[in-house]
């Protein structure tokens, strides 16, 4: 690994890196993290952070070079956990990376992102335990901390728009990737021409079909199928 892949062997005491004791992880790229009080209302933890050897840069010269005269000497924090109390409490992760939980880093034996990963998992059980209403289906808005009571009202146009759909939209891309199956998904293209920049929402992949049809009620437009595999 090279210098832009901060080596973390050391993690401050948190239920979330409690498992992590000496054991290396890898963060490709790494933001680093401000962790600052917001009068009170969160509480935030460090996680863990790069050694004072470390540099953190702006500009990333040819072949890799940095000039340390404008760089920021480490130590730096590279992820933060936490609670807010606000008006809308809840609990937060914070990682400057999210390349450390790509294939190459969780599938490598040397190093323990597949570890620090298996956290993960925890925020699906909370969410199918405290958020999905299973007496009548759907999603609560909100849940009130300590006891995690949901929030009324459940159903609002922002959230049904927006947050249910798009969970549900990545649920299936990461499912997909995780199984390494190909994704399939719809769009709507003005003049039914596949734009070359085209991907899996937030994410990237490789086209290996396509499909347009036209949208009777929507003139110059049509339905391009897209298949995509590779999602990472």
């Amino acid at each position: 690994l090279g210098p832009e892949v901060p080596m973390i062997v050391q993690y401050e005491s948190h239920p979330i890196t409690q498992p992590m004791t000496r054991i290396p992880t890898a963060f490709p790229i790494s933001r680093s993290l401000d962790v600052k009080s917001s009068g009170g209302k969160a509480s935030v933890s460090k996680l863990f952070g790069t050694t004072e050897d470390s540099l953190a840069v702006t500009e990333i010269g040819a072949g890799g070079q940095v000039d340390p005269k404008k760089g920021k000497k480490g130590p730096l924090t590279l992820a933060a956990a936490g609670t807010y109390s606000g008006t809308t409490p809840g609990r937060f992760v914070v990682i400057g990376s999210s390349n450390w939980a790509t294939n190459n880093f969780t599938g490598s034996r040397q190093l323990g992102n597949r570890d620090l990963l298996s956290y993960i998992p925890k925020t699906n059980d909370f969410w199918l335990k405290h958020m999905v209403d299973p007496r009548y289906g759907e999603v609560w808005d909100e849940v009130t901390l300590p006891d995690d009571t949901p929030r009324l009202p459940k159903v609002h146009l922002w959230k049904n728009g927006f947050h249910t759909a798009e969970r549900a939209l990545i649920g299936y891309i990461a499912t997909s990737a995780v199984q390494s199956e190909s994704a399939v998904l719809y769009y709507a293209f003005q003049g039914c021409k596949l734009p070359a920049d085209v991907r899996p929402y937030y994410y990237d992949g490789r086209i290996i079909s396509h499909a347009e049809t036209p949208l009777p009620d929507m003139p110059g437009f049509c339905q391009a199928k897209v298949a995509f595999s590779g999602i990472h």
